[in-house]
């Protein structure tokens, strides 16, 4: 997936099929700006099989809580400052 694609659409969910072990597309890395400025609240989960997630990815949205497979390479500043962030085994 490019950059930003996802980028200001008013998103809540993350869409079917792209990331992940077992989708569609089976994008492996969720790339800077993907997600940036849309309507995540709350809880996310990284799918399975995203093994990493780029700077800005999820910055100005509402999430507080994310859950990622362990191992998944988060850069710096891919969520905003304050999420909490689990690794699941």
């Amino acid at each position: 997936m490019s950059s930003a694609v996802f980028q200001n659409n008013n998103l809540s969910v993350l869409p079917t099929g792209l990331y992940g072990t077992g989708s569609a597309v089976g994008a492996t890395t969720i790339t800077g700006s993907t997600f940036q400025n849309n309507s995540f609240t709350g809880s996310l989960t990284i799918p399975d099989g995203v093994t990493s997630i780029q700077n800005l990815a999820f910055t100005d949205n509402a999430i507080t809580n994310v859950s990622v497979a362990a191992g998944t390479t988060i850069t710096s500043g891919a969520f905003d400052p304050g999420v909490t962030i689990t690794y699941r085994p």
